[in-house]
């Protein structure tokens, strides 16, 4: 029930045999490369198009123009308009037939005529050996899901006649070769730096089991979507934010490759954090002037460099409180100060933020920057608490203004 367009693709782009073969032998059966032709496709198509049926139409007005001008100067006028709308008829036409075959990766992979072999199946795991997709289908390749920096083993089954040379694949480069035997399983690691996907983008594994005159017996491919954390999705506000944190050392996350987005950001981690994101600067000076931070603690410089300079008192004298849960009202003065307390061209219109409080100037400039919009329309939230995402998505929106 399959239609494959392999023969389409090449007649369409390809005026000889020996390009027809180049594209088939190089690029079909690539899935590296027609996952990411699938991905770039609808990335670019719709402005593309837009701007090329926009250049035919001014196209058309300007041969219409210039017919009208030959016809009023010498008698005689020529109609482009049916060449172009030849044009636009052919341009949309091939249009439709790519957006059927571009239409998903299963559905490209299958117009080009890829067929993954039956005969393998592949696992992953973390480095602990802990399953994170598994790959069961007689056809269509599964997906997984790891955290960036994250290395991982591929578990190879193989089937009848699946005897010689594991070639492993990533992202299109080979990386490995592995003796394999029929019927059995073989393991492959994979370091975190041959996953070289950016966060939101897809690592492409794919193993080719060639026989010892070099011909390929099997393939089969699966793909690892790059996340900034295992429970941070790429479809979430803070996704760019905390890949940012991660990279830049503002946070290395909590535990096994994970974030807690949801979790409760204290006085002690905001603080750290803003710290970080500076680039740990030592404090000036050695005087500690609050009894509940202690040298001992990770928080202990960056606390003290945001004493001296001005960006937190403490909640009195002589106390940070640094397990206290940090509040919106807290966390955007933070930020406010460290950024030299610039002034605001107008004050934020929330109904919940006195003019005399604290936070006001803090507020005004931090919505004029796009720091934050508030909870809604005419709220700010100050007495909200913060969690781990929402502050790091402050910070990375303060630093990308």
């Amino acid at each position: 029930g399959q239609t494959y367009h392999t023969e389409q693709w090449a007649t369409r782009y390809y005026s000889t045999n020996a390009q027809a073969d180049q594209w088939y032998k190089y690029l079909i059966q690539d899935p590296y490369f027609f996952i990411k032709a699938q991905e770039r496709y609808w990335e670019i198509r719709n402005a593309q198009v837009e701007d090329m049926l926009t250049e035919l139409d001014s196209n058309e007005e300007l041969l219409t123009s210039s017919a009208n001008a030959n016809g009023k100067r010498w008698g005689y006028k020529h109609d482009y308009s049916e060449y172009v709308d030849d044009l636009r008829t052919w341009f949309n036409e091939h249009l439709t037939w790519l957006d059927a075959q571009m239409a998903t990766q299963d559905s490209l992979r299958d117009s080009l005529g890829y067929h993954p072999s039956s005969r393998l199946a592949l696992t992953l795991t973390d480095a602990e050996g802990k399953a994170l997709q598994k790959d069961n289908a007689a056809h269509a390749p599964a997906d997984g899901i790891a955290a960036k920096g994250q290395p991982l083993k591929l578990s190879i089954q193989g089937g009848s006649d699946t005897n010689g040379v594991a070639a492993l694949y990533v992202n299109g480069r080979r990386v490995s070769e592995t003796a394999t035997q029929a019927n059995s399983t073989t393991v492959v690691d994979i370091p975190a730096e041959w996953l070289t996907a950016p966060v939101g983008e897809k690592n492409v594994l794919e193993i080719q089991i060639e026989k010892a005159d070099g011909t390929i017996n099997a393939s089969r491919y699966v793909t690892v979507l790059a996340q900034a954390a295992l429970d941070v999705s790429v479809d979430s506000f803070y996704s760019d934010s905390v890949a940012w944190a991660l990279e830049k050392g503002v946070t290395t996350g909590t535990a096994d490759y994970t974030f807690t987005p949801g979790g409760d950001c204290m006085r002690a981690m905001a603080v750290t954090f803003l710290w970080r994101s500076a680039g740990c600067p030592e404090p000036v000076g050695r005087v500690n002037p609050f009894t509940d931070v202690q040298e001992s603690d990770f928080y202990y410089k960056a606390v003290l460099w945001a004493a001296e300079n001005g960006i937190t008192t403490g909640v009195t004298a002589d106390r940070f409180a640094p397990y206290a849960p940090c509040n919106r009202a807290q966390v955007v003065p933070f930020l406010w100060r460290a950024e030299g307390q610039p002034e605001a061209a107008a004050a934020a219109e929330f109904e919940d933020v006195d003019a005399s409080a604290f936070y006001t100037e803090a507020v005004a400039w931090a919505v004029e920057k796009g720091i934050t919009t508030g909870v809604d329309d005419t709220h700010f939230a100050p007495n909200g608490q913060c969690n781990r995402a929402q502050v790091v998505t402050f910070l990375y929106r303060t630093e990308a203004e």
